[in-house]
């Protein structure tokens, strides 16, 4: 393989690498497998770790596995590709032997010429002090780097990740390439990563993970959490992980949720997704380990192959690298993929509502955490996510594994030889607009039209919702919408000609009026809802909107009659207030 140029000088754009790449010719002939050697009872050789902000060094050569199963079950798994029906096999890892079940793996990854694969080995067996296997092909990416690269980059930031390494995959003696080899979120992760042994782990379901507070069965397009540990035990604590993110009042928000989730750690994975570009979350099925004994909640991320660079294969030379323009803020209410997103699948999925995670746009919206998080996101800016650290480890991790990718029956050899040097430039080019982006970043949540307070219905008292105009200037609100379900913005519009005078306020009356127009000019609009002694979530968009709304507000349980709101009119701290709607708090 002839070298390349420098990586860290070297941006260029890879060729067009379209359609499936299968080579013609003979298969390779099976490798003779090294020695097998006992590893020492810590475990699998996983790449090792660098030092705290460095990334890890690669491993030192490409580990072979063999699958054999029977050639009539091997027939019926290559037919149909979408069941979920495990064969049974015999299983080789560098030579050592145990028998299991395999079949493939994924959603999309099923539709690729090559397909990614799970392998769970039989009670009593272990390869490597592991029993089940996830085989990523990474198909869609030129040169199976991208989700490394996320993997080594979440590593180096000491963030909860599953771990990854490259293998030769051998099926029946057939060569089938190169694959990423994940570490499994199940019992095994927990010992190696330093958890309580016993705790439980969720997943979300299909299309979930947003963390809200729905029954979780209510959306069609949606499957419910599953649960792969402690399956017997109810899911109660589920139950109150979500209240606490969904009903706590933001004054109150930094301590609860440092009290019962790894808040550090899933602040520094909302920065790496950020530096990575990682989107489609909703899709990736991502992992929240409980331990039961501490009461801690961990994140654990999984998918990283949705970061935007990973779709490489089918960009042409003149395309710009996917991903460097994508805005922050990313699977939160205020990321513009929901309506990109939205827009596509509400024509595909019945009763499809704006999809983002609560937990995150809770985050962006608290200004001690906000702070928090862009501390994280700059420090990486300023250390690991540079093109100068990230081009030798990529040159490293080439000189390993490049050769081998670069025989895969299915990857573009031109193509692959040209992706590590895409990468870089990737780098340089999304940290630049990170950067540039910062200081926006910063300023969240300053514009000028507020949710000011709101008020609980009492025993002979409406309830209310106060918008208040911090900013000089008059706003014209004709259309805009305010809603209690902040994935259903169009709860109710407010009419043509609204205009709130800069420092003004303006009373909406929340006593359940299904649409009703508002009545003379001395009484005010009428919306279609009651708020909830139980506590809810408040918000006004702009005309039409799905997402990014001018402002919203979660609260708590509440007494009848009692007010929330901000401590004075237009400020970042909030509170119980007087019930006084259209004064000054």
């Amino acid at each position: 393989m002839k070298r390349q140029a420098p990586l860290l000088v070297a941006f260029v754009l890879a060729l067009g690498c379209t359609g499936a790449v299968e080579k013609p010719g003979p298969t390779p002939p099976p490798e003779e497998p090294p020695p097998y050697q006992e590893l020492p009872p810590s475990g699998p050789s996983w790449p090792a770790a660098g030092a705290p902000g460095e990334l890890p060094s690669p491993e030192l050569r490409i580990r072979r596995l063999d699958v054999t199963l029977a050639a009539e079950d091997l027939a019926l798994l290559e037919a149909n590709p979408y069941w979920d029906v495990m064969y049974p096999a015999t299983v080789k890892l560098d030579g050592r032997m145990a028998m299991g079940l395999v079949r493939y793996r994924g959603a999309s990854a099923r539709t690729r010429p090559q397909k990614s694969w799970r392998i769970d080995l039989d009670g009593g067996y272990a390869l490597e002090g592991r029993d089940r296997f996830a085989l990523l092909a990474e198909y869609d990416d030129a040169a199976k780097l991208v989700e490394r690269l996320a993997v080594d980059l979440y590593r180096a930031l000491g963030l909860p990740v599953p771990y990854a390494r490259f293998v030769k995959l051998y099926v029946n003696g057939v060569y089938r390439g190169v694959f990423l080899d994940m570490e499994r979120v199940g019992g095994e992760y927990l010992v190696h990563h330093g958890h309580e042994p016993d705790a439980s782990i969720y997943r979300c379901g299909d299309r979930n993970c947003e963390m809200k507070q729905l029954p979780r069965a209510e959306l069609s397009y949606q499957n419910d959490f599953t649960k792969t540990r402690n399956e017997t035990v109810p899911w109660d604590d589920l139950d109150r992980f979500l209240e606490v993110i969904s009903r706590t009042d933001d004054a109150d928000l930094e301590r609860r949720l440092g009290e019962v989730m790894d808040l550090d750690a899933y602040l520094g994975n909302l920065a790496a997704n950020e530096l990575i570009a990682n989107t489609v979350l909703e899709d990736a099925r991502a992992y929240w380990v409980h331990e039961l004994h501490g009461d801690l909640w961990t994140y654990v991320p999984w998918d990283l192959n949705n970061a935007q660079p990973y779709w490489s294969r089918d960009l042409p030379a003149s395309s710009p690298l996917g991903g460097v323009w994508r805005e922050p803020q990313i699977f939160s209410i205020y990321d513009d993929a929901v309506r990109r997103i939205y827009d596509v699948r509400v024509n595909e999925r019945v009763g499809q509502r704006p999809t983002w995670s609560v937990l995150a746009t809770r985050i962006w919206d608290h200004p001690a955490l906000r702070a928090r998080l862009l501390a994280k996101l700059d420090s990486a800016l300023q250390g690991v996510f540079t093109p100068e650290r990230v081009g030798p480890y990529l040159e490293a991790l080439w000189a390993v594994v490049g050769p081998e990718i670069v025989q895969d029956p299915f990857v573009d050899a031109t193509c692959a030889e040209t992706e590590p040097a895409r990468l870089v430039r990737f780098v340089h080019d999304r940290r630049e607009i990170l950067l540039q982006r910062l200081p926006a970043l910063r300023a969240h949540g300053s514009g000028p039209l507020v949710v000011n307070e709101i008020g609980i219905p009492g025993d002979a008292e409406a309830g209310y919702v106060e918008l208040y105009n911090r900013g000089s200037t008059d706003l014209d609100l004709s259309g805009a919408q305010v809603t209690d379900d902040l994935r259903v913005p169009a709860k109710y519009a407010l009419p043509a000609g609204t205009v709130l005078p800069a420092h003004g306020h303006l009373v909406l009356v929340a006593d359940g009026t299904p649409w009703a127009p508002p009545g003379p000019a001395a009484e005010p609009p009428h919306l279609p809802f009651v708020l909830s002694t139980s506590g809810g979530e408040l918000g006004v968009f702009p005309p039409a909107a799905v997402h990014a709304p001018y402002d919203l507000v979660y609260f708590g349980p509440r007494a009848s009659g009692s007010a929330y709101g901000r401590t004075s009119d237009g400020t970042e701290t909030f509170g119980d207030v007087a019930r006084t709607p259209g004064t000054a708090n």
